[in-house]
């Protein structure tokens, strides 16, 4: 049976559902004096033509609605009469409404002039689903209308594993009795694959894919409601208990003056030390960044002459003979670095300080008159 309130309305102005939203179920054979259609007779019977955006707003508190010969019928189920079982080829629900010519899907007003278009009812209902599903009927096998075996999917524009989608057929008894890409929620399980409704549930499974494959038995070529529930996220972990309180420490030697002050908050610390193959002095140290921004320079100033010989979470912008600049990574609060040279504090300069170095002594002149004197002799 299909439950309906009927209304012919003159034209009139309705803010309309977006036109992805629309679907068209089927065109049905549907007769006045079948039990599939009430009447309500206190609607006038004069027909004033509408288009299927308006028949929308209209019906918004029903999940169905139809249109035939110009007149909208809302309709609160779908599936109870033989009629309702059996759709009818599309073309028998032509033409198109007027004014509507340019949406998508077509939008068929079943406004046809023969004797059998007059009986034909387009059928609509809305799917809403933020994973953007649209249904398409694939193949149909010739079998009784009532235990037709069919082949379907539900094409998806973003793919998000473990979401569900509902499949609602109204009141139609329909059998998912294979799916793939997806796994029959529990309450729909009969079978590893199978699924029984009017209303299948499923949920997606695997890698990024872009369709649900169905093959089902029941009333064939019928689109069903869509709905889609996403996977919820996990709630944000508790924050981390703070530390114990901390003993002091035992007395020890005074701790070597502290490094220079620098940019960003940042210090740096010689880790370790190790000799090199060329007989050099080797050094292993890390850069606490206080303000860590990706992409930020930080500039050391050794002092003396150093090369940088490994970086790691940064990496190296420019270098002189004394100083290296290293640009931060994505993400991090130090970066660690390996350099040959003498094992130093280096100094990191900033806008408004800067490195103070004192210079090296300057080398002794050899003595001339030693020299002169050995030669003589």
């Amino acid at each position: 049976r299909i439950c309906v309130a009927t209304c012919s309305m003159a034209l009139s102005v309705y803010a309309g559902l977006p036109a992805e939203k629309l679907v068209f179920v089927g065109c049905f054979a549907f007769d006045e004096d079948d039990d599939d259609i009430v009447i309500d007779w206190e609607f006038p019977s004069k027909i004033h033509f509408m288009g299927t955006e308006q028949c929308a707003q209209h019906c918004r508190r029903f999940p169905y609605f139809s249109m035939q010969q110009g007149v909208c019928t809302c309709l609160t189920r779908l599936g109870r009469s033989p009629a309702s079982m059996r759709i009818r080829d599309p073309k028998g629900c032509g033409g198109i409404c007027i004014g509507e010519e340019q949406l998508s899907p077509r939008r068929l007003c079943a406004n046809g002039t023969t004797a059998v278009q007059l009986h034909r009812h387009a059928v609509y209902t809305r799917t809403q689903c933020s994973l953007g599903a649209t249904f398409e009927v694939q193949a149909m096998a010739e079998t009784p209308a009532t235990a037709q075996q069919w082949k379907a999917r539900v094409r998806l524009n973003e793919w998000q594993e473990g979401a569900m989608v509902v499949l609602d057929w109204g009141e139609l008894h329909m059998q998912a009795y294979s799916i793939w890409n997806a796994q029959p929620s529990k309450a729909d399980k009969t079978s590893a694959k199978a699924a029984v409704g009017p209303r299948v549930e499923v949920y997606l499974k695997g890698s990024v894919r872009s369709e649900v494959g169905l093959k089902l038995r029941g009333p064939a070529g019928i689109t069903p409601r869509i709905f889609c529930i996403a996977k919820q996220h996990p709630p944000p972990p508790f924050p981390s208990p703070p530390p114990p309180p901390r003993h002091p420490d035992p007395p020890h030697p005074p701790n070597p003056p502290p490094p220079p002050s620098s940019c960003h908050g940042a210090t740096t610390k010689v880790m370790s030390t190790f000799g090199a193959s060329n007989g050099r002095l080797s050094y292993a140290a890390e850069v606490w960044v206080r303000w860590w921004h990706a992409g930020d320079r930080v500039t050391l100033d050794f002092g003396k002459e150093t090369e940088v010989s490994g970086v790691w979470q940064a990496t190296i912008e420019t270098v002189t003979a004394t100083t290296a600049t290293f640009r931060l990574g994505k993400s991090g609060n130090k970066f660690r670095f390996n350099a040959d040279g003498p094992p130093v504090s280096a100094c990191i300069p900033c806008a408004d300080h800067s490195c103070s170095r004192v210079s090296p002594p300057p080398s002794p002149r050899p003595d001339v008159h030693k020299h002169v004197h050995h030669r003589q002799r």
